[in-house]
């Protein structure tokens, strides 16, 4: 919570996607019969999975297709990436990392929101839990790890649901980035974490859900550091 006599300067600094993943992936979409210098074929690609997003259908498992996973790798990953790390800069220089300690991602696809927070080098994460229907995306973000960082995984959990019963830690996190318009309503299993980080897109279609979320969290006792910082409804929700 931020205190009412403290002030902030907050300063934003030009975020790169680094070349190292470039060459990771390079490599995998090499081994699903793409490569990017073939830029008409992969924008096809990537149109249709783009359309296949702004539809908001049931998408059933994207990663699972060869022309789907390439076009998330060279155009929606480095884009999310991009936004997810600006966000983390952001939050870090009024201090919300400092006390990380387990990290919890809801539909944490191949990792990309963990990975720029990695990329960071921000608090040292004690423990990550990734939960993602997809067996082929969280093995693809294990690929992404150890090619990107050389992590050792011991510490990392990934469960395709869920689990019924949360480890009692504190200084847990919350992490849902591109995932949440997916669904209805949020977890009630999110209540347990201590801090919750959010970046979603808001479409026209999905704008008054989110804002909905964010009363959601109000009434659970959660103080919203941003984008609005007041604690009271949103005139947009509530007088539109």
């Amino acid at each position: 919570m931020i205190a009412k006599d403290q002030s902030y300067i907050v300063t934003i600094k030009t975020v790169k996607f680094p070349n190292k993943y470039t060459n990771i992936i390079q490599k995998i979409v090499r081994k699903h019969g793409y490569d990017l210098d073939q830029a008409k074929r992969l924008a096809v690609n990537v149109l249709k999975l783009s359309d296949l997003y702004n539809s908001r259908k049931t998408q059933g498992n994207i990663w699972a297709d060869s022309g789907a996973l390439v076009a998330y790798l060279v155009y929606f990953f480095p884009l999310n990436y991009l936004r997810v790390q600006r966000a983390l800069r952001l939050s870090s220089q009024i201090g919300y990392w400092r006390e990380l300690r387990h990290w919890y991602e809801f539909g944490s696809g191949c990792g990309t929101a963990f990975l720029a927070y990695l990329d960071l080098a921000l608090s040292p994460v004690d423990h990550a839990h990734f939960i993602e229907t997809s067996p082929e995306a969280n093995a693809l973000m294990k690929n992404l790890l150890l090619a990107a960082h050389d992590i050792d995984l011991k510490n990392i959990q990934w469960s395709l649901h869920p689990p019924s019963q949360w480890v009692d830690n504190n200084n847990k996190y919350f992490i849902a980035s591109y995932s949440l318009n997916e669904i209805s309503e949020l977890p009630k299993w999110v209540q347990q974490c201590e801090n919750i980080f959010i970046v979603e897109p808001s479409l026209q279609k999905t704008t008054r859900h989110l804002m909905t979320l964010r009363q959601q969290l109000i009434n659970h006792n959660y103080y919203v550091w941003a984008p609005c910082t007041h604690q009271e409804s949103c005139p947009l929700l509530t007088h539109s």
